[in-house]
């Protein structure tokens, strides 16, 4: 039997992913989708996310890692280091030595995010 698009979009998330990666209904295969919510909930819990009824929570928002923080700041410091050059420039003016020298040094970790 095939799922219609209809059909598709009403079923729960189980069964979507049972359909999506076997083609299978989940009213003809229970077992696999037992385990399936078994191993779910198994994941939640180690990720501490899941309640002892199971029942999935979450948790409050956190915060973004350091690595990823320092990485905004240091690319957002970049943009205004070469925004401010290109301001100079563009006027015919003397660009001050610490930009030059700051940039030099956000280019280097700026430079091997994009690479």
């Amino acid at each position: 039997m095939i799922m219609t698009q209809e059909e598709f979009d009403k079923a729960p998330l189980l069964d979507q992913i049972l359909y999506d990666t076997t083609g299978m209904l989940l009213e003809n295969h229970p077992s696999i989708a037992e385990a399936m919510e078994k191993y779910h909930q198994a994941k939640l819990k180690l990720l501490g996310i899941a309640d002892v009824s199971g029942s999935a929570i979450r948790p409050p928002l956190g915060l973004i890692p350091k690595k990823f923080h320092k990485e905004r700041v240091n690319v957002e410091r970049f943009n205004e280091v070469c925004g401010a050059i290109a301001r100079y420039y563009d006027a015919g003016l003397k660009i001050n030595i610490e930009w030059i020298e700051e940039y030099n040094e956000l280019v280097e970790c700026v430079g091997k995010y994009y690479r």
